[in-house]
C-alpha cells in the first residue's frame, strides 16, 4: 500500500504504480474510493486510476471497472501508456474549459448572422438574426457560465446536472 491518505480518510485502498507520464510527474496510482459503493465490501469495490499530468492540468482520474488488483494494474498501465502517446502527439488530454467552449461556439454561430434587411430565404435556412445571436450570447454569458463555472472542464459536464 502507498503513502497517500494512509488509507484512513482518502482512499479505501491505495497502490502506487511504477510508471509516470513523464520524468517531471509523480507516479500513477490506483485506488478504491471510500465514498462510493459503500454497500459492498472493500475487496469488491471498483478500482480507479489517478494519472498526474504536470504543466497541463491536475491529472486524470478514470474508473478501471474491475475489482481484481492484477487486472486493475494491467488496465491502469494501458491507460497511462495511452495518455503518454496522446501527449507525445500533442493531443489535449485535459479537455477544454467551458469559457473556451462557449467562445468557440459563439464565433461559429456569429458566421450565421444575416444582415438586418435580409430574410430567411436570402440568408439561408441556417441563418439567424443579430437579435437572436445577442439573445443566445446573453443567456450563455449570464446564466450558463456562472451556473457551471468558467473554468470547469467541459467534458466533465453530465446531462443530469441540467
Amino acid at each position: 500500500m502507498g503513502f497517500r491518505g494512509n488509507n484512513e480518510r482518502t482512499f479505501a485502498e491505495y497502490v502506487e504504480l511504477d510508471i509516470a507520464v513523464n520524468d517531471d510527474s509523480p507516479n500513477a496510482y490506483i485506488y478504491k474510493r471510500l465514498d462510493s459503493e459503500t454497500n459492498k465490501p472493500v475487496r469488491e469495490r471498483t478500482w480507479y486510476v489517478g494519472i498526474p499530468i504536470p504543466n497541463k492540468c491536475n491529472g486524470k482520474r478514470l474508473s478501471l471497472r474491475t475489482s481484481d488488483l492484477s487486472n486493475a494494474k494491467k488496465k491502469a498501465l494501458q491507460k497511462v501508456v495511452n495518455i503518454m502517446s496522446d501527449l507525445d502527439q500533442g493531443v489535449d488530454v485535459c479537455g477544454s474549459k467551458v469559457q473556451v467552449m462557449i467562445d468557440e461556439f459563439l464565433s461559429k454561430k456569429f458566421i450565421n448572422v444575416r444582415p438586418e434587411m435580409m430574410g430567411k430565404k436570402e440568408g439561408g435556412s441556417k441563418s439567424i438574426t443579430k437579435d437572436r445571436y445577442d439573445n443566445i450570447k446573453g443567456k450563455l454569458k449570464n446564466y450558463f457560465i456562472p451556473f457551471v463555472g468558467a473554468n470547469t472542464i467541459a467534458t466533465n459536464l453530465k446531462p443530469k446536472e441540467f
